[in-house]
């Protein structure tokens, strides 16, 4: 518990310095992100422990907010406003 308290001290302090440097993100959400610790975070939750569970949900919901994935644009006969057979469809 101690550490993950260390662990919101830290990434609080890099939201300070993101903001006096003019940075597009915590740097030290950067590292983290990078060492995959975002995923260690998130198994985390899976904590039978309440207090951790709630810790690392605070740290996750604060400095690593949920990006959804870009759409993916449906290309060839699978996408939407795809022609229609010329000669149409013919169900037996």
């Amino acid at each position: 518990m101690v550490s993950l308290e260390a662990l919101h001290a830290i990434l609080k302090t890099g939201n300070k310095i993101k903001e006096r440097e003019g940075l597009d993100s915590n740097p030290f959400v950067d590292l983290i992100e990078q060492a995959d610790g975002a995923a260690a975070l998130e198994r985390l939750q899976e904590s039978s422990n309440d207090s951790v569970f709630k810790k690392v949900f605070a740290i996750i919901s604060t400095y690593f907010p949920y990006e959804e994935d870009e759409p993916v644009a449906a290309e060839g006969p699978t996408a939407f406003g795809a022609e229609a057979p010329q000669g149409g469809f013919k169900f037996n």
